[in-house]
């Protein structure tokens, strides 16, 4: 007996559940009654926490519109007992190489044993969206789909409010930055450790000088996007093996707010257990900044931390706003 899609669907959502273990998700395939103005049913279903969308994934297993079949789910609604959410995105998938399973034992030892299924993500509604890629698929075991699905399947306005956001936050630290009477004593070692100008050097030349204030701000709001996108990757890891979250540090000082030497100190505790890219930089930045300039920005930082919290979950925000800033 050939293995049927249906079963596909199931051996495909089980080995998901396994690989999104402590994300929140809930996966369930052939899902009756889930689409409130439609008998169609997803081949496959992602319920998140609110505020995070549903995800549908399309799984063609034999031969079909993969694109029409998408489509049909996008902009549909759940019913209440799902979420009442609208999807605003739907995940296409190849499953052919499945078909050569003879029953499900061997289709989730193929998908165990990293199976490469060809998957694509279309966003929008059915009249205006948008396919990611735009051509081809991308190729990779239920792992790499189940990563991809983080970012991908997040609503643009989400991540760009998120993106908005961060950015605000940084202009501000970084204002404060360079309005420092002090700012060209550290924003040299900044600028090397980013590999970026800070220049230092009078000038009279008013279009040199105007180029050098824009690659001194530029610098500044690279370090204090880096120091945020940090900040926001703690309160994440808020508990995890001991790291505390800014309630925690908050409580340890005499004030009640964030000190360089706090925050230092908890990323440090970080870095010795994992974390390195995301840590290292931005202590070494944090580093450089005098105590009252930190002490004058902290808190600001950790406020545009929360803020972008919800989106930087499942989205890289800070690798977004390099790409709408600098």
């Amino acid at each position: 007996m050939p293995f049927l899609e249906l079963l596909a669907n199931a051996r495909i959502a089980s080995a998901m559940r396994a690989s999104i273990k402590g994300l929140g998700w809930n996966v369930s395939e052939e899902v009756k009654g889930a689409l409130a103005h439609s008998q169609k049913q997803p081949d496959i279903l992602i319920t998140r926490p609110s505020p995070e969308p549903p995800i549908v994934i399309e799984n063609e297993y034999k031969r079909g519109n993969i694109k029409k079949d998408c489509l049909n789910k996008l902009g549909q609604t759940l019913t209440p007992e799902y979420g009442g959410a609208t999807i605003s995105a739907v995940v296409g998938i190849y499953s052919r190489p499945l078909r050569a399973a003879a029953n499900s034992d061997e289709a989730d030892e193929m998908l165990r044993s990293g199976q490469k299924l060809q998957y694509a993500v279309y966003t929008g509604t059915p009249e205006k969206h948008e396919r990611f890629p735009q051509k081809g698929f991308i190729s990779g075991d239920v792992r790499n789909l189940v990563e991809f699905i983080k970012p991908a399947a997040e609503p643009e306005d989400i991540i760009k409010a998120a993106a908005d956001k961060l950015a605000e936050g940084a202009e501000r630290a970084a204002t404060h930055l360079l309005t420092d009477r002090a700012r060209d004593e550290y924003g040299p070692k900044m600028g090397d450790k980013l590999r970026q100008p800070w220049p230092t050097a009078p000038t009279i030349d008013r279009a040199q000088a105007d180029a050098d204030s824009a690659a001194r701000r530029q610098t500044a709001n690279m370090a204090a996007t880096i120091i945020i996108n940090a900040l926001a990757y703690q309160q994440i890891l808020d508990g995890h093996k001991g790291i505390r979250g800014f309630a925690q540090l908050r409580e340890s000082e005499t004030d009640k707010s964030l000190s360089k030497d706090t925050v230092v100190k908890e990323f440090n505790h970080i870095l010795g257990i994992n974390f390195w890219p995301i840590f290292h930089i931005a202590k070494e930045l944090l580093l450089l900044v005098p105590a009252p300039v930190a002490r004058g920005i902290l808190e600001g930082m950790a406020q545009t931390a929360d803020d972008i919290l919800p989106a930087i979950r499942h989205s890289d925000v800070a690798n977004i706003v390099r790409r709408y800033n600098f």
